[in-house]
């Protein structure tokens, strides 16, 4: 099976709780599926290298002070649903609400209809979720 995880950055460029879960995961993954972590990176320039067993591809980012906070960045990163179409994979595995790269895995999953798993990293609203998630879609929170 091929997995697609789509997410802002990406271990080891940065060392996060998030990022060093998707390493983790993303590696177990790979003993027994072919696994794509896509992600933007600084480095420049972007390019695909294999880690412990999956296919890092790094693509151009962009990014943006929201505040003052130098924590508060919101990050656009180039090229993610063209490497969607490229891979094709069987099932995409977003992370956070509110991300570029989230926002462009739902729609692609939407276009080929395709499978999403969204991990989130806070609490959901008793209201719901803050936007519409394709119907199948397995939310972990």
């Amino acid at each position: 099976m091929k997995i697609a995880f789509v997410v802002h950055t990406a271990y080891p460029e940065f060392i996060g709780g998030r990022e060093h879960h998707i390493h983790h995961l993303a590696a177990e993954l790979a003993k027994s599926n072919e696994v794509y972590v896509i992600a933007g990176g600084s480095a420049d320039p972007a390019g695909t290298e294999k880690i412990n067993g999956y296919h890092l591809i790094r693509l151009p980012m962009l990014s943006i002070r929201v505040s003052r906070n130098p924590l508060q960045i919101y990050r656009i990163v180039r090229g993610v649903y063209k490497t969607l179409c490229s891979i094709d994979p069987d099932i995409i595995h977003a992370f956070e609400y509110g991300s570029n790269t989230t926002d462009i895995a739902y729609m692609y999953v939407m276009f080929k209809s395709k499978p999403l798993v969204l991990t989130v990293y806070l609490r959901i609203s008793p209201l719901g979720p803050i936007w519409l998630v394709p119907e199948g879609t397995f939310v972990i929170v």
